[in-house]
């Protein structure tokens, strides 16, 4: 999935929970980072107007080990010792680009170093992935905007 799904879907996330969270500041902030975390490798290829490959890297490093929950559990659990209110958001941004990514045709390695794969349908930056982008940028206006949030009753879970 592309940066920009991600961070949609992380923003869903955050408007479905963020009423049961005592410290909201730290759980946005942790969230949103950890959920971009597994594509720090590829960030050079979203800002670079230079394509060197880039569609071969993103595959090989959908398979690397920041694209799997082995690499979540070693950063979030040293948390749940020194400082708990931080393992949640981290394991749970990182889990959620996991998920998306495994519906994509790249799909990801979650436990790395297994070499099992796990992937979808979904063509990377393609229509299906667009149309799913919209409709979640559409459901999250609903879920910020107040005079919507009538609307959002209609789609809630």
């Amino acid at each position: 999935m592309l940066l920009k799904t991600h961070l949609a879907f992380a923003l869903l996330i955050i408007l479905l929970i963020l009423s049961h969270i005592q410290d909201k500041i730290l759980f946005v902030v942790l969230f949103l980072i950890a959920t971009i975390i597994p594509d720090l490798e590829t960030l050079p290829s979203y800002f670079s107007k230079v394509q060197h490959h880039v569609h071969e890297a993103i595959i090989a490093k959908h398979h690397s080990p920041f694209h799997s929950l082995t690499f979540g559990l070693l950063i979030s659990i040293p948390f749940l010792f020194i400082y708990p209110a931080v393992a949640f958001p981290v394991f749970l941004g990182f889990g959620l680009h996991l998920i998306l990514d495994m519906f994509t045709s790249q799909g990801a390695r979650i436990w790395w170093p297994s070499d099992k794969i796990t992937n979808g349908p979904i063509i990377t930056g393609g229509l299906i992935e667009q149309i799913i982008f919209y409709t979640v940028v559409i459901i999250d206006i609903i879920w910020m905007v107040p005079p919507l949030k009538g609307l959002a009753s209609l789609i809630k879970p």
